[in-house]
Order: structure tokens, then C-alpha cells, then sequence
């Protein structure tokens, strides 16, 4: 008996060990995928964010159109206007589109400025996050490797949005109902009953009167 608990307990543990094990494997692989989609992420986000587009010059120069709105020229694609806003007033090239009326160009700047300036914040925001994503990755690779035990795993999984596939359960499979069939040797069917009822059902459903009937006492 001291035997046979000690190998269970001894079975136990080695499948404690292969589930550590596994999981290990599956959280590792899980980790390094999601950093490496984090840094394409990341560099995406810091192109953006450093993108040659300054959008205070979009307003510049939707303001400088509009203090000069009256004065344009029809169907030009650029005009020299003074910038007033500076105090060295130096004479700023304003690029425009000539199919464009001057009213038209000058709003066009102005919605560039705030399509460029709010899509700049997003990415910032978005840039910021995912850096705090990539240390946190980072720290859980270490984790990963450090842990001992399941828990500690699935507390570093939980930390990163992991989670581990369901394993497969171990309950019996469901006994098929009715008496259970067997072959003997010589070909004869063999019939067993398991209950009372699939006893009955053999007794006055499935018995034939040459049939051989043999009752098992104490069994389990």
C-alpha cells in the first residue's frame, strides 16, 4: 500500500512537472510573438509621430491666407505672403492648389492642421502605450523563465493576456447503455449484464432458450 501511494504521488509530480513544462513552452512562444508584433508596432507609431509634416505650418499658413484673403490671386499654385507673426517678418512661399479658390486653400490648411494634429496625438498615445507594452513583455519573458511552479506561470500568463488551452478532460467516457458484448474464441457471443435493468433486458429482451446463463456474485 506504501508502495503504491508513493508511486502516484511520485506520477503526480512528474505530471506536475510536464504541465509546468508545457505551459512554459506555450507562454514563451506566446511572449515572443506578441513582441515582436509590439515592435513593428512601435515603429510604425514613431514614424508617424516623426513624420517631415509639421502641422504649425499647415496653420501658418492657413492664418497668413486668411489675413490676406481679399488680396489673392485667382488659379495660382503658390503666392509670397509677409509672415506678420514673426518679428523679423520674413516673406513665407505659401503653396497652393490652383483649381482651388484662395478661400478654399486657406481651409484646406486649416483642416490638414487639425486632421494632422489630432492623428499626431492618437499616435502618441498609441506610442505610449505600446512602450509600456514592451516593458511589461519584457518583464514577463524574465518572469517566464524564473517561475517554479503552474501558478507562478499562470500569474505571469494573466499579466500579458495569455491564456492556457483547456486540457482535455479526464472523466471516463460514458458507458455505452446495454448489456456489454463480447467474442469468445470459438466465435460464441458473450453477454454481460451490468445493472438491474440491463440484466432484465438480457433476461426477457435478448435471451434465447438454448441460451447459457451464468450468474457473478461479489464482484466489483
Amino acid at each position: 500500500v506504501v508502495a503504491d501511494h508513493r508511486g502516484r504521488r511520485a506520477r503526480a509530480a512528474a505530471e506536475a512537472v510536464e504541465r509546468t513544462r508545457v505551459f512554459r513552452s506555450a507562454l514563451t512562444a506566446y511572449i515572443r510573438t506578441t513582441r515582436k508584433r509590439t515592435e513593428r508596432l512601435l515603429a510604425n507609431l514613431e514614424g508617424d509621430v516623426a513624420s517631415d509634416t509639421d502641422p504649425e505650418q499647415l496653420r501658418l499658413f492657413g492664418e497668413l491666407l486668411k489675413f490676406n484673403l481679399h488680396d489673392l490671386p485667382l488659379r495660382r499654385d503658390k503666392v509670397s505672403l509677409v509672415n506678420l507673426f514673426d518679428p523679423a517678418a520674413p516673406v513665407v512661399e505659401v503653396p497652393l492648389q490652383s483649381s482651388l479658390s484662395p478661400r478654399q486653400n486657406m481651409e484646406r490648411y486649416f483642416h490638414r492642421y487639425k486632421r494632422l494634429t489630432a492623428a499626431r496625438q492618437q499616435a502618441a498615445e498609441r506610442l505610449a502605450e505600446a512602450r509600456r507594452r514592451l516593458d511589461a513583455l519584457n518583464v514577463a519573458a524574465v518572469a517566464t523563465q524564473a517561475a517554479t511552479t503552474l501558478e507562478e506561470l499562470e500569474r505571469v500568463a494573466a499579466d500579458v493576456g495569455f491564456r492556457r488551452a483547456a486540457e482535455p478532460s479526464k472523466r471516463r467516457p460514458h458507458r455505452a447503455e446495454g448489456p456489454h458484448r463480447f467474442r469468445s474464441a470459438e466465435g460464441l457471443d458473450i453477454l454481460v449484464g451490468r445493472s438491474a435493468a440491463e440484466n432484465s433486458e438480457l433476461t426477457f429482451h435478448l435471451a434465447r432458450g438454448n441460451d447459457l446463463w451464468l450468474l457473478v456474485e461479489g464482484y466489483t
